[in-house]
């Protein structure tokens, strides 16, 4: 009894839907051929991104060329120490007045390094800095004859048509 009645029902609602659909509506062929064309699409510098692969000293500051967007994708720290030390490498942006807008903490690791001690790490991220705003890099606990060295990663766009970075 209930599959029957569930026919039932199914069957009604389709015939009621079918009453509401008008018969114009339904797709008909074209009345005329219809020719497709391939179109060259113009090809502009977003479309083809400027690379930004660079390294930095510690307390480096990192300019954005006038008139460009850096969109940092990874951020790489590594330093060789000659006893056991705490880093705190990181990546300060900054307007042009040197108020920060962010920090952002690069995690680390340290291994045993032919008689030193080795501290590497690296950030994966989408950092976006539109110039006049830049970026600093730093590990304010870099020892004394210690070298601290960063990789920047991304690449450069134009933040208007005309542009070129």
């Amino acid at each position: 009894m209930r599959i029957k009645s569930t026919n039932l029902l199914l069957a009604t609602g389709v015939a009621i839907a079918s009453a509401f659909i008008p018969r114009a509506s339904l797709a008909t062929p074209p009345s005329s051929p219809v020719t497709i064309t391939n179109t060259p699409v113009p090809i502009t510098n977003n479309d083809r991104p400027t690379a930004f692969n660079q390294s930095f000293d510690n307390l480096a500051v990192v300019p954005v060329p006038t008139g460009c967007r850096l969109v940092v994708q990874l951020v790489g720290f590594n330093t060789i120490d000659f006893a056991p030390t705490g880093h705190f490498p990181n990546i300060l942006m900054a307007d042009p007045t040197g108020t920060y807008l962010g920090i952002y903490l690069i995690p680390t690791q340290q291994v045993q390094n032919n008689g030193g001690i080795s501290t590497g790490g690296t950030l994966a991220t989408q950092l976006i800095v539109d110039s006049p705003n830049f970026l600093t890099v730093r590990d304010p606990f870099t020892p004394t004859g210690s070298y601290s060295t960063f990789y920047i990663s991304g690449y450069l766009l134009p933040l208007t048509g005309g542009a070129s970075c």
